[in-house]
């Protein structure tokens, strides 16, 4: 489970870090994400367990309640970009060489204006025997930077996923997982904000 968010997290600040000079660095102001403590998905609701600050980027990983990263079904990562001159097409193109890097086969990432839409789907691994799917809607905020929510779910395998062939289970996953959560992404705007 955390060998798959790590590769996640690894292709989304690749595609979000650039080095900069320290001239750079020094003038961009110390913005801070205004992240709450719980969002709701799907009538869930997730709890801010986990963040981190890496300079340029921060990110937020929400649980249910009995949850954490040792132990989930799924969850909600919001990652925050401060950098606001990225373009979609920028983005994309970094985080699909990131994917491919990591093996990564089946994902998308879709630009619909104001947003950036992403689906992967993770094949289970020697240290990994579950597949899992991630669903993504990111934006740019104004006098922010780029934030994306992300929602992640363990697919456990069962019997029915087993009899499938791999092209299959992948269509599977696809409509009953992958299409069920972006359906629902589209049709929630976060207010996200931010402070300096």
């Amino acid at each position: 489970m955390n060998k798959i968010l790590m590769i996640f997290l690894t292709a989304l600040l690749t595609g979000c870090v650039t080095s900069t000079s320290n001239k750079a660095e020094n003038e961009q102001p110390a913005v801070r994400l205004l992240a709450p403590n719980t969002l709701k998905h799907n009538g869930k609701i997730y709890y801010l367990k986990k963040q981190v600050d890496l300079g340029p980027v921060a990110r937020y990983v929400y649980f249910s309640k009995n949850e954490s990263a040792k132990n989930w079904s799924s969850l909600i990562e919001v990652f925050f970009d401060k950098d606001e001159s990225r373009t979609f097409e920028e983005r994309i193109k970094l985080r699909e060489k990131s994917f491919e890097t990591s093996g990564i086969k089946h994902f998308n990432l879709t630009e619909k204006a104001p947003y950036l839409y992403s689906f992967v789907i993770h094949s289970p691994s020697e240290k990994f025997n579950n597949w899992q799917i991630n669903v993504a809607k990111g934006k740019n905020v104004e006098d922010c930077g780029f934030v994306q929510y992300q929602y992640s779910q363990i697919m456990p395998k069962s019997r029915k996923l087993a009899k499938m062939s791999k092209v299959k289970l992948i269509g599977y996953l696809k409509k009953y997982a992958v299409d069920k959560e972006m359906a629902y992404l589209t049709t929630q705007d976060w207010d996200w904000k931010c402070t300096k």
